[in-house]
């Protein structure tokens, strides 16, 4: 499940009006390298894209994804909802009830070790991490005995960062703590991290796991970097 109906705005107050999913870098816009890291990690079965029906309108974001994924299934949404996990949870009830979901953000890439997925056989969840000191991201918090405890946005509490790719063993597994969530939310907007929050409350067992490459193009700074550094080259070298 991609959400994909955000409006962009560090992008836009930069000048650029396409909807944040569809800039390209390497060629390719920023919603293909992430379901590409999804597809390298695990084998896919449906695909869900969740789209704001004036980028449809305006962008035909719909036909720029099925250029890409013929047969991905698209939700679309009439207006902006209050944040990504609400967004997701649109995009998680079309899921098969039986198999296991990644909600995965549009603006990133990454590369995982082998055997991630084969967590969800043990846990209910799992948070995709690499290692960062930054704020500008969120972070796992662990207990004394190195389980998860839970999340934080915007605090380095840990060196694990959360990468934006959201694993769960089920639809099921994401949608009723989703609901918890929308009742106890401390923030002004839902974000799929802290839904794992309220999996933990419930007795649900989340694990951490580390990402062998990670790549960031969520804002204009991030993306300039990316370039400046020369990443696109990793990027390519993974769509090889």
């Amino acid at each position: 499940v991609m959400p994909m109906a955000g409006q962009g705005s560090r992008f836009r107050r930069n000048g650029i009006t396409l909807p944040k999913p569809l800039i390209e870098v390497g060629g390719k816009p920023f919603f293909w390298w992430a379901t590409q890291s999804v597809c390298r990690m695990a084998p896919v079965g449906r695909m869900i894209f969740v789209v704001l029906k004036e980028h449809v309108r305006d962008f035909a974001i719909d036909d720029a994804v099925r250029h890409h994924y013929p047969d991905a299934l698209l939700e679309v949404l009439d207006e902006p909802t209050g944040g990504a996990a609400e967004t997701a949870a649109r995009g998680v009830a079309c899921a098969a009830a039986d198999l296991p979901v990644a909600i995965c953000d549009s603006d990133h890439a990454f590369a995982a070790f082998p055997g991630t997925t084969a967590m969800l056989a043990t846990a209910d969840a799992s948070l995709l991490c690499f290692t960062s000191q930054n704020p500008a991201y969120s972070y796992v918090r662990f207990d004394a005995g190195g389980e998860v405890a839970g999340t934080i946005e915007k605090q380095v509490v840990s060196s694990s960062a959360i990468a934006g790719c959201y694993l769960f063993s089920s639809p099921e597994a994401f949608l009723a703590p989703y609901e918890r969530y929308r009742e106890n939310c401390p923030y002004d907007e839902y974000f799929v991290s802290g839904v794992y929050d309220e999996l933990i409350s419930l007795g649900g067992r989340v694990v951490a796991q580390m990402l062998r490459e990670h790549l960031s193009f969520g804002t204009p700074e991030e993306l300039a970097a990316l370039i400046g550094n020369g990443r696109e080259h990793d990027l390519l070298a993974w769509a090889a």
